[in-house]
C-alpha cells in the first residue's frame, strides 16, 4: 500500500567513491560547504553500489539539490539532507571504515558510528530507548534476500521448524491470484536471518484474484492454512496443495466489510488452540478496536477491546496509514500487537523525502481480562525506519520463529516493499529476540 521511490544516486560511481575512500581526511574542523560537497559525494557514491536503479532515484534529486547548494555556498540549504542521508546511512547501510576515512573531522559527528560493509543487512543497534528489557533481550538488525522473490508480503506463518532452520509460509496482499509462497529460513544462535531461500507459490483453488489477503495462519492440527481476506473480511481455509476445503472462520457481524480498514491481521497459537485477528482501523462508529478469539473448530468465542495510540503525525500527507498491522499469539495466551503508522507527506522530491514508518511493538494479556474488556497494553520497543537511509520498512507480517540454544524466542517481522518498487524497496525481515 506505499508506493515511493527512494533510492541513491547517479553522483560519484563506485570508482569515485573509492577515490574518496582512499583521500587523506582534511586536517581542519570547521565545516565548510567544499567539505559538505565532499561528504555528499562520498556518501552518494557510496548508495549508488547499493541499489539497482539510480536512474529512478528520489535520493539522487534530493542530493544534487544539495549538492547544487553547497557548491553555491549556501551552508544551510546544503547541510540538512547530509545530515540526514549521513546518519542513516552510517546507521542503516554501514558506511565503510575507509569510506568514514575521508570524512573531515568536522563532520565526522553527521556520520555517527556505524561501521562495516553493506551486505544487505543493516548495521546494528543498540536496543531502542524505552524498550522492554525483562522481555526483550536482543533486536537484530533487517535483513533482506535477494533470493527472495519481491512481492507484498502481508502475513507470515511458521509451517515447520528443524532447530534453527525452518519452513515459512508468506502470503501476498496484492497477489495476482490467491495462494501463498513457501520459503525456508536459516538463523544463526543470536536469532539472526542468515539465509533464505524460495520454495515456490503454491496457488490456491478458489481463483480468487484481488481478495487482498493480509494475514496468515498454518494450522498444524488439521494441517491446512488460513488466510484473512481485507477486502471481503472472510478468513478461508486452504490445503497445503492450495485446495479450498469449504470451510471459514466465522466472521463476527460486528467486522463489517469496510475495504482497507477491514481484516489485517490473523494469528494461531498451538498451545491454546485459539486464533484471533482485528482489523486494521477501528470500525465506522465504534471507539475502539476488537480483539476477536476463535475456538479451534472456527466458532467466535468472544472478544477485547483494543486502544489505538494516538497518531504522532500532526499532518498526514499524500498516503498516510495507521493501525493494527499484525498480531502474534504467544504460548501463554499473550498477544503480541503491532501497531504501525507509516506516512508520505507527498509527491514531489522535497515532501517525499520525508517519509517515514513508525513500528510499535506492545503486549496485551486477554486470557487475564474478562471477555468484552478494554486491554491494557504495554509497550515492548518501537522501530523507526525511512526514505533517505533505505531503511524505509513497512512491516505487515509477524510471527514466531525457533527457540534460541539460550532458551530466547525469536519473533520474525516482515515488511511489504509493494514487489520491490523501483528496485529500490526491500523485502526486509528483522528479528527480535524475547526472553
Amino acid at each position: 500500500m506505499i508506493r515511493i521511490l527512494l533510492a541513491a544516486i547517479l553522483i560519484g560511481a563506485p570508482a569515485a567513491s573509492q577515490a574518496l575512500a582512499t583521500a587523506p581526511a582534511p586536517a581542519d574542523t570547521t565545516i565548510t560547504a567544499p567539505s559538505i560537497l565532499g561528504v555528499a559525494k562520498a556518501l552518494l557514491g557510496f548508495m549508488s553500489t547499493q541499489v539497482s536503479t539510480p536512474e529512478d532515484s528520489l535520493a539522487v534529486k534530493i542530493m544534487q539539490q544539495s549538492i547544487g547548494a553547497a557548491e553555491a555556498g549556501d551552508m544551510d540549504s546544503a547541510i540538512a539532507p547530509i545530515k540526514d542521508a549521513a546518519k542513516g546511512a552510517a546507521g542503516s547501510l554501514n558506511i565503510p571504515d575507509e569510506l568514514k576515512g575521508a570524512i573531515p573531522e568536522s563532520l565526522q559527528g553527521l556520520i555517527g558510528s556505524g561501521a562495516g560493509t553493506a551486505n544487505g543487512t543493516a548495521a546494528s543497534q543498540p536496543l531502542p530507548k524505552g524498550t522492554d528489557t525483562s522481555f526483550i533481550s536482543r533486536m537484530n538488525p533487517q535483513t533482506f534476500f535477494l533470493n527472495v522473490p519481491a512481492a507484498n508480503y502481508s502475513g507470515i506463518t511458521p509451517l515447520q521448524m528443524e532447530g534453527l532452520e525452518g519452513d515459512f509460509l508468506l502470503v501476498d496482499d496484492k497477489s495476482e491470484t490467491e495462494g501463498f509462497r513457501r520459503i525456508r529460513l536459516t538463523f544463526d544462535e543470536q536469532g539472526q536471518i542468515v539465509s533464505a531461500a524460495d520454495k515456490g507459490f503454491t496457488k490456491a483453488s478458489t481463483g480468487a484474484t484481488s481478495t487482498d489477503g493480509e494475514g496468515i495462519v498454518y494450522d498444524p492440527r488439521r494441517g491446512t492454512v488460513l488466510i484473512s481476506r481485507e477486502a471481503s473480511n472472510e478468513i478461508i481455509e486452504l490445503g497445503l496443495d492450495g485446495k479450498a476445503t469449504g470451510r471459514y472462520l466465522h466472521t463476527a457481524s460486528y467486522f463489517p466489510k469496510n475495504g482497507n480498514a477491514g481484516l489485517e491481521s490473523l494469528t494461531y497459537s498451538n498451545e491454546t488452540g485459539r486464533f484471533w485477528t482485528t482489523t486494521e482501523g477501528v470500525p465506522e462508529g465504534e471507539e475502539y478496536l476488537r480483539i476477536q478469539s476463535y475456538a479451534p473448530y472456527f466458532w467466535p468465542l468472544g472478544h477485547w477491546f483494543y486502544k489505538l495510540d494516538k497518531p504522532e503525525v500532526k499532518n498526514p500527507g499524500a498516503i498516510y496509514v495507521y493501525g493494527v498491522s499484525e498480531l502474534c499469539a504467544l504460548p501463554d495466551g499473550s498477544l503480541l500487537v503491532l501497531e504501525r503508522e507509516a506516512n508520505i507527506p507527498g509527491t514531489s522530491i522535497k515532501e517525499a523525502a520525508g517519509a517515514s514508518v513508525a513500528c510499535k511493538l506492545y503486549l496485551v494479556q486477554p486470557h487475564a481480562a474478562r471477555r468484552g474488556k478494554l486491554l491494557e497494553k504495554h509497550l515492548l520497543t518501537r522501530i523507526d525506519t525511512g526514505i533517505l537511509d533505505l531503511s524505509f520498512a513497512n512491516y505487515e507480517g509477524m510471527c514466531l520463529g525457533p527457540k534460541l540454544p539460550d532458551g530466547g524466542q525469536v519473533l520474525i517481522l516482515v515488511a511489504d516493499s509493494q514487489a520491490g518498487y523501483k528496485g529500490v524497496l526491500r523485502d526486509w525481515f528483522k528479528t527480535i529476540v524475547l526472553k
